[in-house]
């Protein structure tokens, strides 16, 4: 969902295969019980504190931005979500992980253990771009799970405190995937790059017969 027009209410809204399920069998069927805000599009830096014509165009340049047009795609859309934290907080949120890319064999995995600092409890929704080469699964926490297909693939959903990436198929060429986990009480957000190591075929020093 997004906003077409940022001078007008005006709302162009993309439904999942699963909405629209739910709308076919009747509108009393399609109750919208939660959403997510995020500003992916916006670039904070051109805020202009400084501007000649005074406070009332300091964003002036943050509002004239493109407004993105909506996407069902999680691997492209709202990577930014906007939160809400307690009134005493004096440090923006962010998580760290042991690892920003990791290179697997096939059959091999990694332990994903996302930390959120300052240090504090929360779930994770980590967002495997495409499980060609990789299987993503939670191993701590609630454990859910859902896959949808994308443009570039299917795309893996999980939620819980920790997870495992695994190298899936072997391949002749080096693949990437990307995992994208963001806290679901902060929002805050990181990624880890996984690459799946080119398949290497052995060869005996005499040759192949």
């Amino acid at each position: 969902m997004g906003y077409l027009n940022n001078q007008i209410i005006e709302i162009d809204a993309i439904l999942t295969k699963k909405g629209r399920e739910l709308l076919a069998t009747g509108v009393n069927n399609f109750d919208i019980t939660q959403f997510a805000l995020a500003d992916d599009e916006i670039d904070y830096t051109l805020w202009n504190p400084n501007h000649t014509l005074g406070a009332s165009y300091y964003g002036e340049a943050i509002e004239a931005l493109p407004i993105l047009e909506s996407s069902s795609d999680e691997t492209i859309a709202m990577k930014y979500f906007l939160v809400s934290l307690p009134t005493q907080t004096t440090t923006t949120p962010y998580i760290t992980v042991a690892m920003s890319s990791v290179l697997l064999q096939y059959g091999e995995s990694v332990t994903i253990t996302p930390t959120t600092h300052p240090t504090q409890t929360e779930e994770y929704r980590a967002v495997l771009s495409n499980n060609t080469y990789f299987d993503l699964v939670a191993i701590a926490g609630s454990q859910t799970a859902t896959g949808r297909t994308t443009s570039i693939g299917v795309s893996v959903t999980v939620t819980g405190t920790q997870f495992k990436l695994i190298g899936k198929n072997t391949t002749n060429s080096t693949k990437t995937c990307n995992v994208t986990i963001t806290g679901l009480n902060t929002g805050a957000s990181t990624s880890v790059t996984g690459t799946a190591a080119a398949y290497q075929v052995s060869v005996p020093t005499g040759g192949l017969d």
